[in-house]
């Protein structure tokens, strides 16, 4: 019979622990990379979309984005300058960028307007 110390079961815990932090982070990366290709195929280039656009497609489409989020707004802000910092240098994208720059502007300040509402 294998006995168990606690030093080794405090190793498994260790690694379980870390197991699903990687985990976590491997579903966070995945969701945002699938976010990111769907947006780019759904914005479009001579029509640009508003932050409200953003803040209404990101609820609808990925409600699991926004399970934790504390400043929704806020959140949906980065993943728009995140997307547009990837897409900075690639010269197909010009109009996409500016426009994912005014979208993160834009949802800033409508979190900035529904913080100022609060009591």
């Amino acid at each position: 019979m294998v006995e168990i110390t606690p030093g080794f079961r405090a190793r498994q815990e260790l690694s379980l622990a870390k197991s699903r932090a990687t985990a976590k982070v491997l579903e966070a990366a995945m969701l945002f990379d699938d976010m990111e290709s769907k947006l780019l195929r759904a914005i479009d280039r001579r029509d640009p979309w508003t932050g409200a656009d953003l803040i209404g497609w990101v609820t609808e489409q990925y409600p699991s984005f926004l399970a934790e989020a504390d400043k929704p707004e806020i959140k949906i802000a980065d993943f728009a300058d995140q997307v547009a910092d990837n897409l900075q240098n690639d010269p197909a994208f010009p109009l996409i960028v500016t426009n994912l720059r005014q979208m993160s502007t834009e949802c800033r300040s409508i979190w900035e307007s529904r913080a100022g509402e609060a009591p």
